[in-house]
C-alpha cells in the first residue's frame, strides 16, 4: 500500500493513504473475468433449455465450454488458465451473479471460495 504524506494549511504533516489497496493488473483481469462469468451466467440461466433440477455441477459443465470460449475471446492474458483457475472465477461468478450463493455453490461444487 502506498502512503503519502502532504502538510495542511497549518503546516503540519498529514499522512493519506487509499483505502483500497491498489490492484495489479493480473488482479483487474481476474476480476473483469468474474464479471463476465456473472454476466454470462445470467444470460445462461435465462436462456439455457436445461431443465431447472439438473444439479448446479452439470449446469456449469454445460456452461463451462462456451463460456472459456469468451473468456479466451475476451480475456487473452487467461487463454492458458488452467482448469481450476477457470473453475474458480466461473464459481465466483455464478456467486456474483446472485443466482446461488456462496453456500450452495461450495456445497455444490465440492470447493470453497476464497474471500
Amino acid at each position: 500500500m502506498q502512503i503519502t504524506a502532504t502538510r495542511c494549511a497549518s503546516r503540519h504533516l498529514v499522512c493519506m493513504w487509499p483505502f483500497t489497496p491498489r490492484r495489479s493488473p493480473e488482479e483487474q483481469a481476474v476480476d473483469r473475468a468474474i464479471d463476465l462469468a456473472a454476466a454470462t451466467w445470467r444470460h445462461f440461466c435465462e436462456t439455457s433449455p436445461l431443465p431447472p433440477n439438473i444439479h448446479l455441477r452439470d449446469r456449469i459443465a454445460f456452461f463451462l465450454p462456451d463460456f472459456r470460449d469468451v473468456l479466451t475471446r475476451r480475456a487473452p492474458v487467461l487463454a492458458e488458465a488452467e482448469d481450476d483457475t477457470v473453475m474458480q472465477i466461473v464459481a465466483r461468478g455464478v456467486e456474483r451473479s446472485g443466482t446461488h450463493d456462496r453456500r450452495h455453490i461450495e456445497r455444490g461444487l465440492g470447493i470453497v471460495l476464497p474471500n
